[in-house]
């Protein structure tokens, strides 16, 4: 039962036996992935509609009317931007009966109020070559930006999750550099963050998008504090200061977590012991 820890009191990592984990001076660790020094400059669209199609006589036709998106898209700080944004205010609608959507939403609370939706659903829509888009208001003031294409809701769904529950950052991300990868967070954070006490912090639903950030803002060398306060509702957190305190953080290439509690088991005479370490919420 050995785990690579870092000893906070030595300034060192080190395996260590479980029996012998200390609280006070121990970190689990993970190691991260650092993001490369060069710009990823453009992202593969994969094809989800078919451009010919069998007309009444059973002859293979051309389907003059459709407009496909480019098999590729270059990727712009500002389209990180609002891929960012999109995970946090938007969602993708997949219908075989209806017409398939990514959607961007807002609430207005003001006529003066910065119009976000409006913003990020010009920067989709210019970078996928996509001309129209449509706009709806309910009763409660949301606004929701909708673009109709089957191709861009089916690339999102697979980049960035369906549901609440399963918003996730694609892969690709480990591709991009660390100033692209402020952008894709900025946009996060404008649309699910929120600024205390000199902190910017995010709530969401999503574990793996939660761990993902971690990761990631570890990466751009941010000392994290992450929170769960309950079931589907997790909150991280970053100071905008330099900070010295018990947080997560990037330290010689691992990933740093105070260990809040150490639970041991022997369910029968005969099994080993069991060790379960949880991290602690700041």
């Amino acid at each position: 039962h050995k785990l690579y820890i870092y000893d906070n009191k030595e300034d060192s990592f080190k395996w260590v036996e479980a029996k012998d984990i200390n609280i006070r001076n121990h970190f689990l660790t993970i190691k991260s992935v650092k993001q490369p020094l060069e710009r990823k400059k453009y992202l593969n669209v994969n094809s989800y509609v078919s451009t010919t199609f069998k007309n009444n006589f059973n002859v293979e036709q051309t389907n003059g009317r459709l407009v496909k998106l480019p098999e590729k898209v270059e990727l712009t700080n500002d389209l990180l931007y609002a891929f960012g944004f999109f995970i946090a205010e938007g969602w993708t609608i997949i219908s075989d009966i209806k017409s398939s959507t990514v959607n961007v939403c807002q609430k207005i609370t003001n006529s003066k109020m910065y119009d976000a939706s409006e913003y990020i659903i010009k920067i989709i829509k210019e970078s996928f070559g996509i001309e129209k888009h449509s706009t709806y208001v309910d009763t409660k003031n949301i606004k929701t930006c909708t673009i109709h294409s089957k191709e861009l809701a089916h690339n999102f769904k697979d980049w960035f999750g369906g549901i609440v529950y399963e918003k996730q950052l694609p892969i690709w991300v480990d591709e991009l550099n660390e100033e692209q990868l402020d952008s894709l967070l900025k946009g996060y954070y404008h649309g699910d963050g929120y600024r205390r006490k000199n902190t910017q912090q995010a709530t969401t639903s999503s574990i793996k998008l939660i761990s993902q950030l971690i990761r990631y803002n570890c990466n751009l060398g941010r000392s994290i504090s992450l929170s769960n306060k309950g079931e589907n509702n997790y909150t991280i957190e970053y100071s905008l200061e330099e900070v010295k305190n018990k947080r997560i953080k990037l330290l010689d290439g691992y990933i740093t977590y105070p260990i809040k509690s150490i639970n041991i088991s022997k369910p029968k005479k005969t099994e080993e012991r069991v060790y379960d370490l949880s991290v602690e919420d700041d």
